[in-house]
C-alpha cells in the first residue's frame, strides 16, 4: 500500500513540474501575407508563407515539401473554410532549398528563411464576407517517408535524427471576399459558381476572355505562374533555326522542321494576342507583371524586339528588385548581345502601354 501511495505521489509531482515548466520558445517565426486584400468569389486565394529561423543556432527540420503547413481561414460569422478538411488547407509546400540530406531533412541557418506561395479556393457560402487567414507550421518530428524504387516493395520509413518537433502559428491577416459583378458575375452564374473547373477552360476563354477568372486560366498551373525563363525560350528558336540550316534541301526532314517552327510561331502569336487583350482590359490583375514578362518573351520570339524591349524596361522601372524585373534584364542583355536591340537609358519618363499585336 505504501509503495502504491509513493508511486502516486511521484507521478503527481512529475506532472506538477511539467505543468509548471515554461513552454519552449520556437526557433522559427512564421509570417503570412496575401497577394491582395480583396477577392471575388471562386477566385483563388494565394498566400505567401515565410518561415524564418530567429534563433542563434542552425535548426534541422523536415524538407519543405514534407512538412505540415496548415492555412486556416474563418469568416466574420465564425464559419470555417472547407478546404482540405474542416477549417483548414493542408498545403504540401516546396521551396528553393537545395541542400537536402539523405533523410529528407534540411538545415536552416540563423536568420535564413524559407518562402512558399500556394493558392487555394475558399469554399464559401453564397454571400460576401470577411475572412481571417493564418498559418500553422508543425515539425513532423520522428519519421520521414522514403520511397524505395523496388517493384512490390512496401513504403519504408527512415529516422530523421534531431529534427525540430515543435509548432508555431503566424499572426492573422484579413481578406475580403466580394460578390462578383459585371463580366465576372456572368461567368460565375454561367458556370454555376465554378468557373475555374478544368472542364470550363476553353469556354471561359471564349465567352469571358477578360474576366478575373480568365486571368488565372491563362496562367495555367492551378492559377499560379509557372516558371518562365525568357532567355531559354528565345534560345529554343535559335536551335530551331540552326537545325533548319543543317538540312537546306532535304525533301523529308526540312518540310517537317518548317512545319514545327510554323506551329511554334502560331502558338507564340496566339499567346501574345491573348495576353495583350487581357492586360489591356485588366492592367492591375494580381499577376499582370508576370503576364507582361511572358508577353515580352513571346514578342521577342516573333522578332518584335522593340515591343519586347519596351515591356522589359517598363517592368524594370516599375519594380527593379522583383523577380520579373531581373528576368527582364536578362532578356534585354541577351537581345542586346545578339544585336537585336540597342541599349537605352534605364529611366523612361512616360508609362508604356501594352503593345498591340497583330494576327
Amino acid at each position: 500500500m505504501k509503495i502504491k501511495l509513493f508511486t502516486v505521489i511521484i507521478l503527481f509531482l512529475s506532472f506538477a513540474i511539467l505543468a509548471g515548466a515554461p513552454e519552449q520558445e520556437s526557433p522559427f517565426s512564421v509570417t503570412i501575407s496575401t497577394l491582395k486584400s480583396e477577392y471575388v468569389m471562386a477566385e483563388p486565394v494565394c498566400v505567401i508563407v515565410t518561415l524564418t529561423n530567429v534563433s542563434k543556432e542552425s535548426v534541422k527540420f523536415h524538407r519543405p515539401d514534407d512538412f505540415y503547413l496548415l492555412i486556416n481561414a474563418k469568416n466574420d460569422e465564425g464559419v470555417n473554410s472547407g478546404i482540405g478538411g474542416e477549417g483548414s488547407i493542408n498545403i504540401m509546400g516546396r521551396s528553393e532549398i537545395q541542400d537536402l540530406q539523405n533523410d529528407g531533412s534540411c538545415t536552416l541557418p540563423p536568420g535564413s528563411t524559407v518562402q512558399l506561395t500556394r493558392c487555394g479556393f475558399l469554399k464559401l457560402l453564397p454571400v460576401s464576407s470577411t475572412w481571417e487567414v493564418w498559418a500553422e507550421f508543425s515539425g513532423r518530428g520522428s519519421f520521414v517517408p522514403v520511397v524505395i524504387v523496388v517493384p512490390g516493395a512496401p513504403p519504408q520509413k527512415q529516422l530523421c535524427e534531431g529534427c525540430w518537433k515543435g509548432k508555431v502559428e503566424s499572426k492573422k491577416v484579413t481578406i475580403r471576399i466580394n460578390q462578383p459583378t459585371g463580366l465576372d458575375l456572368e461567368a460565375y452564374n454561367f458556370f454555376k459558381g465554378n468557373p475555374l473547373n478544368s472542364d470550363n477552360i476553353s469556354i471561359l476563354l471564349q465567352k469571358y476572355p477578360t474576366s478575373t477568372y480568365a486571368g488565372y486560366t491563362l496562367l495555367g498551373n492551378n492559377g499560379h505562374p509557372w516558371p518562365l525563363l525568357p532567355v531559354e525560350e528565345i534560345k529554343m528558336r535559335g536551335c530551331s533555326m540552326r537545325s533548319l540550316e543543317k538540312f537546306p534541301d532535304h525533301p523529308e526532314i526540312r518540310p517537317q522542321m518548317e512545319e514545327q517552327e510554323k506551329r511554334r510561331l502560331n502558338i507564340n502569336q496566339d499567346r501574345a494576342d491573348k495576353l495583350k487583350e487581357y492586360l489591356n482590359a485588366r492592367p492591375d490583375f494580381v499577376y499582370a507583371d508576370f503576364m507582361r514578362l511572358e508577353l515580352a518573351t513571346r514578342l521577342a520570339y516573333l522578332e518584335r524586339y522593340n515591343e519586347a524591349q519596351a515591356l522589359c524596361e517598363e517592368l524594370i522601372r516599375k519594380a527593379p528588385d522583383s523577380s520579373e524585373a531581373k528576368k527582364a534584364k536578362d532578356l534585354l542583355d541577351y537581345l542586346a548581345t545578339n544585336g537585336w536591340i540597342k541599349e537605352k537609358e534605364a529611366s523612361v519618363q512616360k508609362p508604356l502601354s501594352v503593345p498591340q499585336t497583330t494576327k
